[in-house]
């Protein structure tokens, strides 16, 4: 008897650890490298939420470096889907940014009600996208950080983050007339 019941409760235990989703938050810059001068947008991106799983809150860090890329702005949202944190576009839900010399914070929550977000909410979505301009010739991580993270009922949510990096190369104007003088000069 006291084994069943040990045995049971095992089971239970292990149905909760792997019935959580295996939550991703990953930086993705548009391209990996830029010239001197670009803008380059970095969007934080969430996924693998799942039917059980929804975000009400988020507070993350992106680490960078400050002589090689500067920080411009911040949007929040998703450019196709719109704020998922936000469903019932009531704006109250002011998310914040918080410039730092080499990092910023992004830190929004929602306001709509855990059935809504389990209902509405997509299961992979931009949280935000951040927009950068290089300023040198050179490498900058992008070192994300997860402060806090919470399901639709406020529950802690693990994740596993994926950084990135961008580099900043001299840009090269093309000169046809040049490449055609290069091309036909005598070896």
């Amino acid at each position: 008897m006291r084994t069943t019941q040990l045995s049971l409760c095992f089971i239970s235990l292990m149905a909760a650890f792997t019935a959580q989703a295996n939550v991703v938050v990953s930086v993705n810059p548009v391209s990996a490298t830029i010239g001197i001068g670009q803008t380059l947008s970095v969007s934080l991106d969430i996924a693998n939420l799942d039917i059980n799983t929804a975000l009400s809150s988020y507070d993350l860090s992106l680490a960078y470096d400050p002589t090689i890329i500067h920080f411009d702005n911040a949007i929040f949202g998703d450019p196709i889907l719109g704020d998922q944190l936000d469903l019932s576009h009531s704006g109250l839900n002011t998310p914040s940014v918080t410039a730092a010399p080499d990092s910023i914070n992004l830190i929004e929550f929602s306001f709509d009600s855990p059935a809504d977000l389990l209902n509405q909410q997509a299961d992979r979505f931009t949280l935000a996208t951040i927009v950068f301009t290089s300023l040198v010739a050179g490498s900058s991580p992008l070192d994300l950080t997860i402060n806090s993270l919470a399901d639709n009922e406020a529950n802690d949510l693990t994740a596993t983050v994926q950084s990135n990096s961008v580099t900043i190369s001299v840009s090269r104007v093309y000169d046809p007339a040049n490449s055609c003088k290069q091309l036909l000069k005598p070896a």
